[in-house]
C-alpha cells in the first residue's frame, strides 16, 4: 500500500502554479490565484510575435490567419481555466503532489481546440480534479474525451444514474439501454460482455448494499435470498469518465428497490451517506427511509 497523500496545499494557488510553470512564469506562478489573465497575455504575445515575423515577409493574409487562430485557441483554453477556478473554495487544501508536466501539455493541447461551452465546463472540472488530486485522469482518459462528441457526452450523462458502487453499470431492463452500452464499449469505457452479480441476503439481520457514494440499501429477510443483477464492469478510463458526471438517480434507486422486492425481500430502507472516506462511510441511523 502506497504512502498517504499529503493534503496541505492551497488549491487556487496550486492551479495558478500549474499554469504558470507550464509557461515558465515562476515568479507569477507563486501568487495565490489561478492566473487565467497571465495565460491569455502570454498566448497573445506569442501569436503576435509569430505574426510579426510573417508580416516582415509580406504575407499579411497568413499573419492575420495565425493571429485569429491563436486568439481562438487562447480564448478556448482561457475559458476552461476560468471554469476550473469555480471548483475551488477559497483556502481549500489539496494534494501537494504536482501535476505531471506531460499531463499538463496534453491537456492544454486538447482544450485549445474546445469551443463548446458545455465541453469547456467538462474540461474545467477535469483540470480542477487533476490539480486537487494528481493521477485522477490518465492520458488515455484525456484522449477518449478528446475524441468524444457533445452528443456522445450527452449519452454518458443519460447513463450515469445507473452507475453503481464498485464501478459497474446496471443493465437490467430499468438500467442502461443497449445502444448506450454499445457506445460505451466502442469508447473503451466498459469491459466486454455483461455479467451477473449475485447478492446474498442473510436472514434476521440488516444487509447493507452500497448503491453509490451517497446512498445504500439495508435489506431484511427471514430466509436466505439470492438476488441477481445484470451489469457491465467499467474500465479504469470508464471510472474516471463517470466520476465527472452528476445526475439524479432517484428513479433508478426506486426501480432497483423494486427489483429486490421481486425476490421477496421483506423490508428495504434507503439510507443517506453523510461522509465518504474512500472505502468507509458514516450515516445517521434515524435518517433511513423505508421503500
Amino acid at each position: 500500500m502506497g504512502a498517504l497523500v499529503e493534503i496541505n496545499t492551497d488549491g487556487l494557488a496550486k492551479l495558478g502554479k500549474t499554469i504558470g510553470e507550464w509557461f515558465g512564469l515562476d515568479a507569477r506562478a507563486m501568487e495565490k490565484r489561478a492566473d487565467a489573465e497571465a495565460y491569455a497575455t502570454i498566448c497573445r504575445a506569442k501569436a503576435e510575435n509569430a505574426a510579426a515575423l510573417i508580416r516582415q515577409q509580406g504575407q499579411e493574409q497568413l499573419a492575420d490567419y495565425i493571429c485569429a487562430r491563436e486568439e481562438r485557441k487562447m480564448n478556448n483554453a482561457n475559458s476552461v481555466v476560468k471554469y476550473a477556478q469555480q471548483h475551488f473554495a477559497e483556502g481549500e487544501l489539496v494534494a501537494s503532489e504536482p501535476v505531471n508536466n506531460d499531463w499538463t501539455n496534453r491537456f492544454f493541447d486538447i482544450v485549445e481546440n474546445v469551443s463548446d461551452v458545455e465541453m469547456q465546463q467538462l474540461w474545467g472540472r477535469i483540470l480542477a480534479g487533476e490539480v486537487k488530486q494528481p493521477k485522477s485522469y490518465s492520458l488515455r482518459t484525456l484522449e477518449i474525451l478528446r475524441n468524444m462528441t457533445k452528443e456522445e457526452a450527452e449519452h454518458l450523462t443519460r447513463v450515469s444514474p445507473f452507475v453503481m458502487y464498485g464501478g459497474i453499470i446496471c443493465s437490467e431492463d430499468f438500467g442502461a439501454d443497449i445502444d448506450t452500452l454499445s457506445l460505451l464499449d466502442e469508447l473503451g469505457l466498459i469491459c466486454g460482455e455483461s455479467m451477473i452479480y449475485t447478492y446474498t441476503i442473510k436472514p434476521d439481520k440488516p444487509n447493507n448494499i452500497i448503491i453509490d457514494k451517497k446512498h445504500f440499501f439495508s435489506l431484511y429477510s427471514s430466509t436466505e435470498i439470492k438476488v441477481n443483477i445484470k451489469h457491465y464492469i467499467l474500465t479504469k478510463a470508464g471510472k474516471e469518465v463517470f466520476a465527472l458526471t452528476e445526475e439524479d438517480n432517484g428513479k433508478f434507486i426506486i426501480d432497483l428497490a423494486n427489483h429486490f422486492k421481486a425476490f421477496k425481500i421483506s423490508k428495504i430502507t434507503l439510507n443517506e451517506i453523510i461522509r465518504w472516506n474512500g472505502t468507509s462511510y458514516s450515516y445517521l441511523n434515524n435518517n433511513a427511509r423505508e421503500l
